[in-house]
């Protein structure tokens, strides 16, 4: 999705995998961007709480609307927007007295900006979406095993319908890309997975290169043969323009 008028920053693809395939309308996954704009959003919802597809949906959709209103990635203001959209909705049908229980997600943002022939990208991250940047001749940018700095756990920060007094929100500022630069920014179903073998050239040819079909049947065969976990995936890649 482009802004009108607007030379576009960014050549996004979507690529999703539901975990259920007899179900994919069901994928607790999303994503959003804006290639005018240079952003990027990628939400990986929590089984436990109620709707997360539509929480999931409901923050990326929050963090696209906020791209043409902020100069910088503003992850209060998509809180805002999020939670705001979310009261809206209709509640449930529980018995008096019973509240739905909070739903929470993880949430990754990238927002690139030009400077002549440099781009520069800034990134938030609450919980554990991550990103990889490769240069043309597949040279990592950043290192592969959650480039921000983190590390994968059952319990990672969330994003909360319900308000917090306090949200942990990790910070990626300061790396110059190159027009051919590829982002890649994705769940963490699929990045524990990466992180295994994002040093493997071959794995990575394939992964800047192929397509929607050949990245489900990628998805579907490794989690078959139990190295990828069972769970929805998303990526979102990005070349940069």
């Amino acid at each position: 999705m482009t802004g009108r008028g607007a030379k576009p920053l960014l050549r996004s693809v979507a690529l999703a995998v539901p975990k259920d395939p007899a179900f994919p309308e069901e994928i607790e996954d999303a994503c959003a961007f804006d290639e005018a704009a240079g952003l990027v959003a990628v939400v990986d919802g929590a089984s436990t709480g109620f709707d997360p597809v539509g929480w999931s949906r409901t923050i990326a959709q929050a963090a696209l609307d906020t791209a043409p209103h902020s100069g910088n990635i503003d992850m209060a203001e998509i809180a805002r927007r999020a939670r705001s959209a979310w009261g809206e909705r209709e509640a449930p049908n529980l018995p008096p007295g019973i509240r739905a229980k909070p739903t929470g997600a993880t949430l990754g943002v990238i927002r690139v900006r030009r400077a002549g022939s440099q781009r520069h990208l800034t990134a938030q991250f609450i919980g554990d979406v991550s990103l990889l940047v490769y240069r043309a001749g597949h040279t990592p940018l950043l290192a592969a095993d959650l480039a921000i700095g983190s590390s994968y756990t059952s319990s990672p920060e969330t994003l909360n319908t319900d308000e917090r007094e306090t949200i942990v929100v990790r910070h990626l500022t300061g790396l110059t890309l190159l027009s051919g630069d590829v982002v890649l920014v994705y769940t963490d179903g699929f990045g524990k997975w990466l992180a295994e073998r994002a040093g493997c050239p071959g794995v990575i040819d394939h992964l800047l290169s192929i397509d929607a079909r050949s990245f489900i049947e990628l998805v579907r065969l490794e989690q078959h043969a139990h190295r990828m976990e069972l769970d929805d995936v998303m990526v979102v890649r990005s070349i940069i323009t």
